[in-house]
């Protein structure tokens, strides 16, 4: 009988895999620099910009973080056949895979298992190999979403296809996420999701929800002040009689034949004496009679948002970036937009998180955790270029 075989992706020299020894880091005191004290006892000093090969780096991070990264960023070469003035991009494929797979895997090993993702920006060149390589080093299961990023460039002209995004792979250590506290940038203004309450018709027939009678008992809550609601002018509830509300309040109790999308969260309502109860999303909740004789799901909207579109659009551009980065006297050929980076690490971390980028290129990453600490997401920041780590700590300058 054959051995036993599996799906996987394979290439010249894959069972060549780099062979690192333990490594250190040392500080070249000569160019690092922070506050002359600290103010707190809890305060570190251990952001840190990291120059070199990044695989050696990596290596030489295992010993003090592992399992400690919430949150990693990389933007490697994406493999499309060009030399740049920053870096070669145009290696052959098989030893694309293998630089690759021996920093993922290290990757790895450094996340947090409390939901710890690994975020890699890619195009279509190695996109598709890429997330085979993935799968099979993380699991299949550890896969969350492929993220596109709509880079907005220019598409007026004559190409039979014009090549408008790349993706965004998000790999999760658990294959959860924690909720993401941001709101994607296309919701207008006036959504729902920035209103301070979620209220929804708790009303729904069809086959999967089959009609049943709840009663109603005086007292039960209104969302208007006083009035009657008159039994055959509301089609769904069927109300056994007319409903008089009286100081926000059901005076007589009444029954209500329908489909429910909630029906057991009312009735454990009901049976609490009207006092919030919580819902399986672990929102606080009520329930309200309405003046058409709708009842409704008040749910006070908690500080996560959780509304994260697939689609990444109005983050901003190459080009502002490589202008940005002109005024500073920097050349960089493709640089991601910091407000890209800012919005993924809103999502994918917070608090005292460890963020690390080992594909650190025009520094985005640093730029984008300063952006995110001054809005008080973070509380401290990294900067630089090269391979990136820093945790969000109180501020030694600024106090935030």
């Amino acid at each position: 009988m054959a051995g036993k075989t599996k799906l996987e992706l394979t290439w010249v020299g894959k069972e060549k895999g780099a062979l690192l020894e333990p490594r250190i880091l040392l500080e070249d005191t000569d160019i690092s620099y922070h506050s002359a004290e600290r103010t707190g006892e809890n305060e570190v000093f251990d952001n840190r910009v990291i120059f070199g090969d990044n695989l050696l780096a990596l290596k030489a991070l295992e010993q003090d973080f592992t399992g400690k990264i919430k949150c990693i960023y990389i933007d490697p070469p994406y493999n499309i056949g060009k030399a740049f003035e920053s870096y070669d991009d145009m290696l052959e494929h098989s030893i694309w895979l293998s630089l690759m797979r021996d920093r993922l895997e290290i990757l790895w090993r450094l996340l947090s298992p409390q939901n710890g993702v690994l975020l890699v920006s890619i195009n279509d060149d190695e996109g598709h190999y890429l997330k085979v390589l993935c799968d099979e080093l993380f699991g299949r299961r550890s896969f969350v979403a492929a993220l596109i990023w709509n880079y907005e460039g220019n598409t007026d002209n004559q190409a039979k296809i014009i090549n408008y995004h790349e993706y965004i792979f998000v790999y999760s250590k658990t294959g959860d996420i924690d909720n993401p506290e941001v709101i994607d940038p296309g919701v207008a203004k006036d959504s729902k999701l920035y209103k301070p309450e979620i209220r929804n018709t708790i009303v729904k027939n069809g086959p999967k929800n089959p009609p049943g009678t709840v009663l109603l008992p005086a007292g039960f809550p209104a969302a208007f002040n006083s009035g009657v609601i008159r039994a055959q002018a509301v089609r769904f509830p069927e109300y056994s009689s007319d409903l008089t509300v009286k100081d926000h309040a059901l005076v007589s109790p009444v029954s209500a034949k329908s489909g429910w999308s909630s029906r057991s969260i009312l009735e454990d309502f009901i049976g609490r004496g009207f006092e919030p109860v919580m819902d399986s999303k672990g929102q606080m909740t009520v329930f309200e009679l309405t003046a058409s004789g709708a009842i409704e799901a008040v749910k006070v909207r908690r500080q996560l948002k959780g509304h994260v579109v697939s689609v990444l659009r109005g983050l901003g551009t190459t080009n502002q970036m490589r202008l940005l980065l002109g005024k500073l006297g920097l050349t960089f050929d493709y640089p991601k937009p910091v407000g890209l980076i800012s919005y993924l690490i809103r999502a994918f971390s917070g608090g005292e998180d460890w963020i690390l980028d080992s594909f650190a290129g025009s520094g985005t990453t640093g730029h984008a955790v300063m952006n995110v600490m001054r809005s008080g997401w973070l509380r401290c920041s990294p900067s630089g270029s090269a391979a990136i780590m820093g945790r969000a700590i109180r501020c030694r300058t600024c106090g935030t």
